[in-house]
């Protein structure tokens, strides 16, 4: 389990999972649109945002030794 730990962290997971779902729901509440289409819309966008981030944090952080 300490493997897994290595690659995934509950805080990126709320970071990540929680705007997908709130603005998941909200579409679906206002334009009463299928969840497996949302989700396919709104997926690749918030990935692609979440990684461009992320990568910046990394490189932020990297340190020449």
């Amino acid at each position: 389990m300490d493997f897994l730990s290595m690659f995934v962290d509950t805080s990126s997971l709320v970071v990540v999972f929680m705007p997908l779902l709130v603005i998941s729901f909200s579409l679906w509440f206002s334009c009463q649109a299928k969840w497996n289409v949302l989700f396919r819309d709104l997926g690749v966008p918030l990935g692609l945002f979440w990684s461009v981030l992320g990568a910046t944090g990394m490189a932020i952080s990297l340190t020449d030794v």
